[in-house]
């Protein structure tokens, strides 16, 4: 049912897939940058929270991205 709710969004408002490629594209460069010279040494205790952090930010961002037209 919110897959056809949805679908029927996008149907009349087709600007908004193109919104939401873009923010999801912004968000993945913002990211990549954020972490971008995070080395793989996992024996630092600060590599391994940063690495766990990024997981967490990106994982509550997809999340929130996905429940925002719901």
């Amino acid at each position: 049912m919110l897959v056809h709710r949805d679908f029927l969004n996008v149907i009349r408002n087709p600007m908004l897939v193109k919104m939401r490629f873009v923010q999801t594209v912004f968000i993945g460069i913002y990211a990549g940058w954020l972490y971008y010279q995070f080395s793989g040494d996992y024996t630092n205790n600060l590599n391994w929270r940063a690495l766990t952090g990024f997981f967490f930010f990106l994982s509550i961002n997809l999340t929130m991205i996905a429940l925002a037209p719901v």
